[in-house]
């Protein structure tokens, strides 16, 4: 489906800094991409509110928002190779996979933006479109009447 923005309904067809996370993913093989992916589908699919919150899905000793334990998941691959234990850039890189994996997903999502300290990104909180007309309907009704 598609990813919109929060405020004027657009779909967004790019991820944001996609330089950087181009090489992120460099250090990563093809098969912990997939795994990566995967793990991603399975948080949104045991989601049971509407609402993503990025930082809630990284673990507490990179966010304080952190609930998601790591350790014994496809998500330590951000952390130890394609990050090499920068907590920074391990926030920027996982938002930024996030953020991919949403713009491919076959539900329509709507995306907020927010800072987290000096992390851009990892405070991005997401909401599930009710339908897949919702956010088409929402545009229609913002776009003036000519």
């Amino acid at each position: 489906m598609t990813l919109y923005t929060a405020a004027d309904r657009n779909p967004i067809t790019a991820v944001p800094n996609r330089l950087l996370l181009t090489g992120w993913k460099d250090r990563l093989e093809s098969l912990e991409l997939r795994a990566i992916g995967i793990e991603f589908e399975r948080l949104v699919r045991n989601k049971t509110s509407r609402e993503i919150r990025t930082a809630s899905w990284l673990p507490s000793k990179l966010s304080p928002h952190g609930r998601v334990d790591w350790e014994d998941s496809p998500l330590i691959h951000i952390w130890e190779k394609a990050c090499q234990r920068d907590a920074k850039q391990t926030c920027w890189c996982f938002g930024l996979l996030l953020w991919e994996h949403l713009m491919n997903h076959p539900d329509a999502w709507r995306v907020e933006k927010a800072d987290l300290d000096d992390v851009p990104v990892a405070a991005t909180t997401y909401f599930r479109c009710r339908s897949r007309d919702e956010s088409a309907e929402s545009r229609k009704m913002a776009s003036p009447v000519s």
